[in-house]
């Protein structure tokens, strides 16, 4: 499933494409991957300007006066423009929004995704039910220390990709950011002294800082067609990159977790 660095990569490349466009419309194929019915969707875009894209946790956000389109590429999904007078039909479109240079905005091969519509008060109650950005000015060590007192029983590697604690990393960079930060995916939180909540934070900035840099990972693939350069260290590898000890996994809430157990140790 796309993460932070990757909706980060596609917003930056979306944006100066759409920023200002109307939509005239919307058409949809798979009906389930909106929240109101297709017709009533069209209906609600029809004349609205983009006046931001942005990203928020895993979510693209395309903000317009009268509220806001969220889409969630779900486990595959890819965000595209099909230009005027290439063909709007294709099989693989869950949803496509009709812009008024003649081109599309689509959302394709979409298992489980999103293209919810949602009123500007809609919108604010779903940004404040995500939690904190890991690229944001409050993201420090304090502040996760005192989002960790609340929970002081919950794995690191939980409280990391809880997306209401912290919003934007899942089970892939979650593996990658305890990986560089040295630290156990199964440590309960109490047991975390400052300097370490200092390297989680770090960790985590440098991984999706240079995640985003990359494109993400290599099986996304950016609106342009080219795919993510990030390689893992850990994440569904067999060897640890650093010590060349044998890698193990662990199941933490129904999600396989990678680790070293030499750079990584339990405490």
């Amino acid at each position: 499933m796309p993460e932070l660095p990757e909706i980060e990569s596609l917003c930056r490349e979306l944006r100066p494409r759409i920023l200002g466009r109307r939509l005239l419309g919307a058409r949809v194929s798979q009906p389930k991957a909106v929240n109101v019915a297709p017709e009533e969707l069209s209906r609600q875009v029809y004349g609205q300007v983009v006046e931001e894209v942005y990203r928020r946790g895993k979510h693209l956000v395309v903000a317009l006066p009268g509220g806001a389109l969220w889409l969630h590429l779900g486990l595959t999904g890819q965000v595209t423009i099909r230009r005027a007078g290439q063909s709007q039909q294709d099989s693989k479109v869950v949803v496509a929004f009709a812009l008024d240079d003649g081109s599309e905005l689509r959302l394709e091969r979409a298992f489980m995704g999103q293209a919810h519509f949602l009123s500007r008060s809609e919108s604010q109650q779903r940004e404040q039910q995500l939690g904190l950005e890991p690229l944001s000015p409050e993201f420090t060590a304090a502040t996760l220390q005192q989002l960790a007192a609340a929970r002081p029983r919950w794995p690191l590697k939980v409280f990391l990709t809880e997306q209401e604690v912290i919003a934007g990393l899942g089970n892939t960079y979650g593996d990658e950011i305890l990986f560089r930060a040295r630290l156990h995916p199964a440590r309960p939180l109490s047991t975390l002294s400052p300097t370490e909540w200092q390297a989680v934070q770090q960790a985590t900035q440098e991984v999706i800082t240079e995640a985003i840099e990359l494109g993400g990972q290599p099986d996304y693939v950016g609106l342009e067609g080219r795919p993510g350069r990030y390689a893992n260290r850990v994440h569904g590898r067999e060897i640890c990159p650093a010590c060349g000890s044998l890698l193990e996994k662990l199941t933490l809430r129904g999600r396989t977790t990678y680790f070293c157990p030499r750079c990584q140790p339990a405490q």
